[in-house]
């Protein structure tokens, strides 16, 4: 009885084993792929990784190489904020998770031009902020995905708000602004 237990944790291990090379053979083949400029079938591999191993070195080393291709290289912003995502979530590190974060709230707002979800991403960001300059700059933009969603009542409120915090003059006079234009 105990040798078949012996032989089922041995077991386990191997195929434990097999998965990490496996992950890390995609991840070597990914950055193959990467450096011949063949990032859609790099971003393939790079999935597979994610997919395997969410949570893993491996997989945050996956996450981060796929959000950086999908960006800057394909420019899949959808697939980038997906990756980010990923980032947020699997990461230990709290400063790449604020600054993935970020990145997310700009492809939503910036590139997408996907104001629903930049609100959402926006209110997830700014309870994350320590820095006051910062919390105002991502309140004002809040402000404006409200504007542009011409859910007007809500855009008011938050610039109403942000008024009430003393801004500095430059941003009080684009907040007033944004208000006359309500």
């Amino acid at each position: 009885k105990n040798q078949i237990c012996i032989n089922l944790i041995l077991a386990s291990f191997l195929m434990l084993g097999g998965c990490n090379s496996t992950e890390q053979k995609e991840l070597k083949e990914a950055k193959s792929e990467i450096e011949k400029g063949h990032f859609r079938i790099a971003i393939s591999h790079l999935e597979k990784v994610i997919i395997r191993a969410p949570h893993s070195k491996l997989g945050l080393e996956a996450s981060r190489e796929a959000a950086r291709v999908s960006f800057l290289e394909i420019k899949d912003f959808q697939k980038a904020a997906q990756f980010y995502q990923q980032i947020v979530v699997s990461s230990p590190d709290a400063e790449e998770r604020l600054n993935a974060q970020k990145q997310i709230v700009a492809i939503y707002f910036d590139h997408l031009a996907d104001y629903p979800k930049a609100v959402l991403e926006i209110n997830r960001l700014v309870v994350m902020l320590t820095d006051a300059k910062e919390r105002s700059d991502y309140k004002m933009k809040l402000a404006r995905a409200y504007y542009y969603q011409n859910n007007f009542t809500q855009a008011e409120n938050e610039v109403e708000e942000f008024l009430r915090t003393n801004p500095p003059a430059d941003q009080r006079f684009d907040m007033l602004f944004l208000k006359g234009n309500i």
